[in-house]
This record gives C-alpha cells, structure tokens and sequence, in this order.
C-alpha cells in the first residue's frame, strides 16, 4: 500500500470515529434520561403506596343548609343510622362534653343534647351555613347545652376539651387526617375516646368509591396519629363503627 493509500484511510477512520462516538454518546445520554424519569415514577409510587390517601381528602360543599336537612335529616335514616343504638354505644356519662365533627344539621348533635341536657354537645361544622342552622335550630329547641363550632377540614378548635369525639360520615372529608388526630388529643381529657363512624366498601350510599377509606386503613391511620383500637361495634349495615382513645 502506497502512503497515498494510507493517508486516505487514516482520514477516512478518523471521520468515522467521531460519527460513532457522538451516536454512542446519544444512546447513553437517552439511556441515563431514561433510567432518571424511570427511578422517579418508582420513587411516586412508592411514596403513595406508602400514604393512606391521608392527603387526599374528599372536598364537596354542603351549602344551603336547609336543603341538605331533607337528606341528612330525613326520618328514613333512621332505619340504617340507628341513633339510639349509636348514642348508647358512646357510653356517655352524666355532665361529659361532647364534640360531634361534621355535625351538618344537627343529626346527632340535637339528639345528644337533648337526651344528656346535663351535658355540653360542641357541634362542629366546616360550612359557615351549617353552623348558622345549629345555632337556630338550638334556639328554636331551647338547647342551652348546645355550641356551635365552625372549624376548617385540617385543624380544629374547641372551647374546652372533652370527653368523647364523634365523626360520623365525615372522616373522608378531612385533610391531613393524621395530622388532624394528632392536633385531636390536645382536646382530650383522660379517658376520652373518639369515635369514627364512616360509610364502608360495601355501602349502597355514601362517598363515591375512592373515596371511601376502609376500615383498616382508618385503624392504621388512628395508630400512625398515637390511637389504639378499643372497640368495634357491628350493628350498622352501611358502616363501620371504630371506637379508639389516645395512647
């Protein structure tokens, strides 16, 4: 081979390299880009798997007090709800306070305050017009021992501690729910315990399916926030009925 020859190859080696180098390098470049995107979808989902959807409240608006009295208080409820039953699982005693979070119209609250008038109901709502209907209806009935709370989904505040929390079919609706119970205890006198009644998985009404929260991810919640489970009640056909006091 002349040095004509050798010199053509050379140059011609030496412009190949550098197309292969920078294909190379491109290929890398997409494989570490990939990699990257890949190693964070992993990490989100393994932050959600590890959350108990305690950041994901459901947030529906109970305005117009009055029209929703037709549903929270329609006598029908009865049949399912079970007042009686509930408030005498509650195991209240003579002069304890009670607070009854998402009271709405006064379901439960009205109930309660009417059946322990030695006691004091805090009937807690987060819709401004909810509370402006407790606190007439209060009037109306001439319910001394009732007072109505407007508090907010993610914190809570109350005159006095008490003695027994009731949610019923609003657990769902707060946000940071851990956090939220953990804030709870502050209110809490000795013995108290706080009760979580929700619609369960298998419930013809209720919140829409995801956003229902099971039972046992309730429990795990509760112990996160430093709750043990103390009793269970099974009565209910549509929900389940947690009772749980501070550790």
């Amino acid at each position: 081979m002349n040095s004509n020859n050798m010199i053509n190859n050379k140059i011609i080696n030496n412009n190949k390299l550098p197309k292969f180098c920078l294909k190379s390098i491109l290929f890398l470049s997409l494989a570490v880009a990939y990699t990257q995107c890949l190693a964070k979808v992993i990490a989100q989902v393994t932050q959600n798997t590890k959350e108990t959807s305690t950041s994901h409240a459901y947030h529906k608006r109970f305005t117009n007090a009055h029209e929703w009295s037709q549903v929270f208080d329609d006598p029908k409820r009865d049949e399912w709800q079970k007042p009686s039953q509930v408030i005498k699982a509650l195991d209240i005693k003579p002069g304890q306070k009670i607070c009854d979070i998402g009271a709405g119209t006064g379901y439960f609250s009205m109930r309660i305050a009417k059946e322990y008038k030695d006691s004091q109901v805090y009937a807690v709502d987060f819709e401004p017009d909810m509370i402006k209907f407790l606190n007439e209806l209060a009037q109306k009935d001439k319910l001394d021992n009732v007072t109505a709370v407007l508090t907010t989904r993610s914190s809570l505040q109350l005159p006095k501690s008490v003695d027994r929390v009731l949610i019923v079919d609003t657990y769902h609706h707060i946000d940071d729910r851990v956090k939220y119970l953990q804030n709870l205890k502050k209110y809490l006198n000795s013995d108290a315990t706080v009760i979580d009644i929700d619609f369960n998985e298998k419930s013809p009404m209720g919140p829409p399916l995801e956003h229902r929260i099971s039972q046992a991810n309730v429990i795990e919640e509760f112990k996160s926030a430093g709750y043990k489970l103390v009793k269970t009640e099974d009565f209910l056909p549509n929900q389940y009925f947690l009772t749980f006091s501070p550790n």
